[in-house]
């Protein structure tokens, strides 16, 4: 049933992620302000987004590659 509903899945293009990238994101954004905190910084959300969008998109291509 699993490798049947994969199969469904791809055919419609859909991207299988690992569970442990598709939720770091919020992992992600919690250490940032971890980061901010201890160096006394304060980031916009911009400078948030761009680097949650560096740290993903690197991991998500290496998860592809593998």
């Amino acid at each position: 049933m699993y490798m049947f509903a994969l199969q469904i899945l791809a055919k419609k293009g859909v991207l299988i992620l690992p569970d442990i990238l598709a939720n770091s994101g919020g992992v992600m954004v919690s250490y940032f302000e971890w980061v901010q905190n201890i160096q006394g910084f304060m980031w916009d959300e911009q400078k948030v987004n761009r680097e949650l969008k560096t740290y993903m998109t690197r991991a998500s291509n290496i998860v592809l590659i593998i």
